[in-house]
């Protein structure tokens, strides 16, 4: 059996102290505090309507879900 190996490298300190001031101007931006960031805003698609099992096999299935249906109600 082998053993399971263990990271031995960690975040060095350079990085996480340029993670945390990237945190800070986030937040600093959401709360109004700062301005003049380029910010991409991208639209969101709307969540798809909720389907029932019928539903979407009558939508994935061929002729409608009229020979599909047949075969999986055997």
């Amino acid at each position: 059996m082998s053993r399971k190996k263990t990271k031995s490298r960690h975040m060095t300190d350079e990085t996480f102290a340029e993670l945390t001031k990237s945190a800070k101007q986030a937040l600093a931006y959401e709360r109004g505090e700062v301005s003049g960031h380029r910010v991409t805003r991208i639209a969101v698609p709307r969540p798809p309507r909720p389907m029932s099992s019928a539903d979407i096999a009558r939508g994935l299935l061929p002729n409608g879900g009229k020979v599909g249906e047949k075969m999986l109600n055997r």
